[in-house]
This record gives C-alpha cells, sequence and structure tokens, in this order.
C-alpha cells in the first residue's frame, strides 16, 4: 500500500508544466462551486519540484535584474 498523496495545484500554468515535463494529463477535479483543482499521480513530484525550482529561479532573476 502507498502512502504517497497525488500531486494537486489550482494553477494552470502548473498543471501546463507538470504535463509537459512528466507526459500525464492530469485528472481535473471540480467542486460544486465551480473551483478546479488538478490532480496527478505523486510520481509527479519530481517535475513539480523541477518546475518550482525553474519559477523560482526565474522569480530571482527579475528581482535581480538591473533597471536600463
Amino acid at each position: 500500500m502507498s502512502t504517497r498523496l497525488f500531486i494537486r495545484t489550482k494553477s494552470i500554468p502548473t498543471a501546463a508544466a507538470i504535463w509537459l515535463l512528466t507526459g500525464t494529463e492530469p485528472e481535473v477535479l471540480k467542486r460544486a462551486n465551480g473551483d478546479v483543482t488538478f490532480q496527478f499521480p505523486s510520481e509527479a513530484e519530481a517535475a513539480l519540484d523541477k518546475f518550482v525550482g525553474r519559477k523560482d529561479a526565474i522569480d530571482k532573476m527579475v528581482a535581480d535584474a538591473r533597471t536600463i
């Protein structure tokens, strides 16, 4: 029995990046109030970590950029 949890995100860009990196189409969970969550198997965690790392690097580049 696996105790690994699903990877879930409400972010469309994050879901797209995970799908692109893993090739795994997300399950779409839609609540009665219209909120949508994208769910991936736990094996997608490495792709999520890779995406978040690159996003953090881009955020840092923007913060550190010189004004021209």
